[in-house]
C-alpha cells in the first residue's frame, strides 16, 4: 500500500502510518487541485492492484481517502488532521472507495463507478 500511495503522490510526498489501517500523505506545497488530483490517482491504483496472496491467489482492495488542505481547511495541523479525518468519515458513510474533500457539502468526490 505504502509503494501505490508513494507512487500516486510522488516523490516529494511524505507516506506515513498513523496508526491501524489509517495512513497520511502529505503534499508540501501543493494545491487542493493537487490533492484531490493525487487522491484521485491512489484510489485508481489501489482499485487496480489487487493484493498478491502467499497461496497465489489474489485480494482486491479498496481505500476511502480524506483530503484536507493547509490553510484553506484548517490553520494548524492539529485542525488539518480534524478536517481531513472527517472527510475521511464521509468518504466511508458514502460507502467506501472513494474520495471526499474537507468542507465539500453533496458528499463524496469519486464514487466506485467513477
Amino acid at each position: 500500500m505504502g509503494r501505490l500511495l508513494v507512487g500516486a503522490a510522488g516523490a516529494e510526498a511524505v507516506v506515513s502510518r498513523l496508526g491501524g489501517d489509517e495512513l497520511a500523505v502529505l503534499l508540501p506545497g501543493a494545491t487542493p487541485l493537487t490533492g484531490l488530483l493525487c487522491s484521485e490517482r491512489a484510489v485508481e491504483a489501489v482499485r487496480s492492484t489487487p493484493l498478491e496472496l502467499p497461496d497465489g491467489g489474489t485480494l482486491s482492495l479498496t481505500v476511502s481517502i480524506g483530503v484536507a488542505h493547509s490553510p484553506v481547511d484548517a490553520p494548524d495541523v492539529e485542525s488539518l488532521y480534524r478536517a481531513a479525518d472527517a472527510a475521511l468519515y464521509e468518504a466511508k458513510r458514502g460507502g467506501r472507495d472513494q474520495v471526499a474533500v474537507a468542507g465539500r457539502t453533496g458528499g463524496p468526490v469519486l464514487s466506485p463507478s467513477s
